[in-house]
């Protein structure tokens, strides 16, 4: 027992703080580059919740932690989570802050702290739609692994870390390795997606195992959803303007598509998924790298479904006018896949985004006319 009048002597954990871990000192750092860019991208709201005494790093920290499990509706952490894998810690940066832009009314409503959390939990809850959240979140002006890392850098520094602070630089790329040969035979996926039209009416666009081979190939969130026709050529007519207005009615303008299509010498089928739908962007680059191009043979027994995936290179995954509809680009101007605006003709060429090294269609011809054009919903 302690003497009594005895000066208590400190005990780590105790009454002598705990010295901090590389491990807290990083987990610090990093929430403390999470407010510095909200105090940056959502001024009033960050302005306003520190006039309640509401600091943003320690209302968000649970975000991180729990990489969103239990703040979102469980559909919508496993997209985050999705993306998380492909994109890295950069993407729970943009989430969070996407989130505080999409809820900055409810906030800026609120009169006390606890009113605060209260109102964030019960709003976050209800953000059911997974693709408008991811929508919002790579809308956002882009900052750089490098711009956080400065922050996580500067915060470490002040806390006494100087000298020892953990390296934050991405870790370098491997060599891209070649396309993706999704071939497992009739048995790669126990789910095997209809493909309906509008009146759920079976259809036959793809036969079956390219129908699991892609569909395996698909972000996690997506892989159980049934195809629903939007738009054919065939059925609603050439027309580029046509295209947007009904994906833009159904609701594909912001959610994940597939377009498929064949060309009139009838080489197999070739398309892409998009992540963000097919919608006019005034040219402007969107979407995510959940997005790809794919292309495969019907007429090789068991050739399989070639896929290509974001390669890093830039963000130019879809982007689109009144004059023509494309996913991919580069340096050299050509489109991994384009639609004409009067959606007859379309191109496919090497182009940097999806690390396309020829034409979907024929190596030697990166011009060619549509035979058939689909746009698919996933519902």
């Amino acid at each position: 027992h302690a003497t009594p009048g005895a000066a208590p002597r400190a005990r780590s954990g105790v009454l002598a703080p705990p010295k901090p871990t590389p491990r807290a000192a990083f987990e610090r750092s990093a929430l403390a580059a999470f407010a510095e860019l909200a105090a940056q991208r959502c001024r009033r709201c960050s302005a306003h919740l520190a006039a309640l005494g509401v600091r943003t790093d320690e209302l968000c920290a649970p975000w991180f932690r729990r990489l969103f499990v239990g703040v979102l509706p469980y559909p919508t952490v496993v997209r985050v989570f999705d993306s998380f894998l492909l994109e890295g810690a950069k993407v729970l940066f943009r989430v969070g802050i996407a989130l505080l832009q999409r809820h900055k009314a409810a906030l800026l409503a609120c009169t006390s702290a606890e009113h605060v959390r209260v109102a964030l939990r019960v709003r976050l809850q209800g953000e059911g739609d997974a693709c408008a959240l991811m929508a919002a979140a790579f809308r956002l002006p882009s900052f750089t692994l490098h711009s956080i890392h400065k922050l996580q850098r500067r915060e470490l520094r002040l806390h006494g870390s100087a000298g020892r602070v953990p390296r934050l630089e991405p870790v370098p790329q491997r060599e891209r390795p070649p396309p993706a040969l999704l071939h497992t035979g009739a048995s790669s996926s126990f789910f095997i997606p209809r493909l309906v039209d509008s009146q759920r009416e079976l259809l036959a666009t793809l036969d079956l195992d390219v129908r699991q081979q892609l569909w395996a190939a698909l972000p996690t969130a997506e892989r159980g959803r049934d195809g629903v026709l939007v738009y054919c050529n065939l059925t609603h007519g050439s027309s580029l303007r046509t295209l947007y207005a009904l994906c833009e009615a159904a609701g594909v303008s912001t959610r994940g598509a597939i377009v498929v299509a064949r060309a009139l010498d009838g080489r197999g089928v070739f398309g892409g998924y998009t992540s963000h739908g097919v919608r006019q962007s005034a040219g402007q680059p969107y979407g995510s790298g959940e997005s790809f191009l794919f292309a495969a043979s019907e007429r090789v027994v068991g050739a399989g479904v070639r896929t290509y995936g974001w390669t890093r290179q830039n963000d130019l995954f879809a982007h689109g006018d009144a004059t023509y509809w494309a996913m991919g680009g580069g340096r050299t101007g050509s489109f991994g896949l384009s639609v004409d605006d009067d959606v007859c003709g379309g191109s496919s060429a090497p182009c940097e985004t999806f690390g396309l090294d020829a034409s979907l269609h024929d190596a030697s011809a990166e011009r060619f006319r549509y035979a058939v054009l689909e746009v698919w919903a996933l519902q």
